[in-house]
């Protein structure tokens, strides 16, 4: 039959240009070293670094740029997407915790003590801005506090110099 042809679809475009002003990697963000880290994790919790809790980050501590010279490890205090996914399914079970919850009872809704532990300084209002953008665009199932501690022990406020 006239014209009962197979139409060929263009080709798509699958390529995306990459984001503009987004760079997860950047020579300028160093890391603190992985033990400073642990270190202020462990004083959030007001317990100590050897404890259970930090098994997760511990048993992914290379991979989270820790260093051990005698196996020629040496410290990588780049931050990266790939750095950034360890160390926030290594938060989970202590952002989980009954001890986050004892000492944080309501993070989302009155971070001030945690801020101060965390941070080393007062809450401010625009603290308080970025927990509520962080609530908003997240599909936390509900677990508010849960995720107000994982983006803030994330950020880099937190993790970097």
């Amino acid at each position: 039959m006239l014209g009962c042809g197979t139409i060929e679809p263009e080709p798509v475009n699958t390529q995306l240009p990459p984001p503009k002003n987004v760079e997860l990697a950047s020579p300028d963000i160093q890391l603190l070293p992985f033990t400073t880290r642990l270190n202020k994790l462990a004083h959030v919790l007001d317990i100590s670094v050897s404890d259970e809790m930090f098994d997760t980050l511990m048993q992914q501590r290379f991979a989270l740029g820790d260093h051990e010279y005698a196996r020629a490890l040496r410290p990588d205090r780049r931050w990266s997407a790939r750095k950034m996914g360890i160390w926030i399914k290594g938060l989970l079970p202590i952002c989980e915790s009954s001890r986050f919850t004892e000492l944080y009872p309501a993070v989302s809704t009155a971070p001030d003590t945690f801020i101060l532990n965390a941070y080393g300084r007062n809450a401010e209002p625009v603290d308080r801005m970025v927990i509520e953008d962080t609530l908003k665009t997240m599909n936390d199932d509900g677990n508010h506090d849960r995720t107000v501690c994982v983006a803030m022990l994330s950020s880099l406020e937190f993790v970097a110099q």
